[in-house]
């Protein structure tokens, strides 16, 4: 997906709510979400390491990709068919129509929805998901240098090659006939109509609902549990865990660098999608064979902790992780000498 794309690249009042875990056996979860004002770059005008202060795919550009969230799904063979991601922001531009939340009109309420289409019938877990409001982004870089970017649908994902990632333009898709159109928006934002949804930084919050009820969410600076502090108009909002069944409001982070599409990357750690995708844990290189690659791997690290210089999370294998590569991981690496799984079969 990565390079098809690179390819074409030329709350009146607060009203606070208490939920427990954002989600428990959850299938579909938000992963990361766009922030960035429309005339704002990823960490401000701060002089200091802009080049650390970019996007894996945009790079650095203004509006960091205009309005997109990230989704991973979860569950394996997942129906996500007439499911519904819903978004709600304390503004004063809503019309006063109460779209899903009838507590809450003066809020600015929106709805990303699933078509019934065959497409979604059967999502594969460590799928990602973008969607992004713009087919054709025009922008410019922190030098003002212009960027064209075309982020038109693109469904053609391969996991057998690597590829897990589909992407979603709203516009896009607005733009087809209802029979093989694949997402739809409604909003109440004034001046706003099909193939529009927004994303902002303060007092927004988005959920994920399946056919009966709130099945992930919701999240954001508004929600009760949230500790990272005010989301920035140069910031993001990314998942700083890896992508599970149960995550929780403090698993995010409010931050300045994104990676649209690809795993997130936060300090020296980055998202560990292989048991998702069908791999063993001990499959530390992600081959389909746990061998003596992996455990080049698992000695580069013997002895280590969190913190020290050679630390690999990966290599914590043991049931019980105690952030020491020790004798329990190397007993659970030998244990699975020589297995072969994954990539999920398709």
């Amino acid at each position: 997906m990565k390079g098809h794309l690179m390819k074409r690249v030329l709350l009146t009042g607060a009203i606070v709510v208490i939920y427990a875990a954002v989600a428990s056996g959850a299938a579909l979860i938000v992963n990361e979400y766009n922030a960035v004002s429309s005339s704002e770059f990823l960490g401000g005008d701060d002089p200091c390491r802009p080049e650390t202060k970019v996007d894996t795919f945009f790079g650095r550009v203004q509006g960091n990709g205009g309005n997109w969230l990230e989704l991973v799904v979860i569950e394996d063979h997942l129906d996500i068919r007439g499911w519904e991601i819903r978004y709600a922001q304390d503004s004063g531009n809503s019309t006063g129509i109460a779209l899903w939340d009838p507590l809450r009109p003066s809020w600015v309420q929106g709805i990303i929805r699933f078509e019934p289409k065959a497409f979604w019938a059967d999502m594969r877990a460590g799928t990602i998901i973008t969607i992004s409001e713009q087919d054709i982004l025009e922008t410019e870089d922190h030098n003002g240098v212009p960027r064209t970017f075309d982020l038109r649908t693109h469904t053609g994902f391969e996991p057998l090659n690597g590829d897990w990632w589909i992407h979603i333009s709203t516009q896009d898709e607005q733009s087809k006939s209802e029979v093989v159109r694949l997402m739809t928006t409604l909003t109440t934002a004034e001046g706003d109509g099909p193939g529009d949804f927004s994303v902002h930084q303060k007092d927004w919050e988005v959920r994920i609902r399946d056919l009966n009820n709130d099945c992930f969410g919701p999240i954001g600076e508004s929600i009760s549990g949230w500790t990272e502090g005010s989301v920035k108009k140069d910031e993001a909002v990314r998942l700083e865990e890896d992508p599970d069944d149960v995550i929780e409001i403090s698993d995010y982070d409010d931050v300045d660098d994104t990676t649209f599409g690809a795993p997130n990357v936060w300090g020296d750690k980055e998202q560990d999608f292989r048991v998702l995708r069908g791999y063993h844990r001990a499959d530390l290189d992600a081959n389909g064979v746990v061998d003596l690659d992996d455990f080049a791997v698992l000695t580069k690290a013997w002895m280590s902790e969190r913190g020290d210089p050679n630390w690999n999370r990966r290599c914590d294998l043991a049931p019980a992780s105690d952030n020491e590569i020790d004798e329990d991981d190397l007993q659970t690496f030998l244990a699975m000498w020589l297995a072969k799984k994954g990539p999920l079969d398709y």
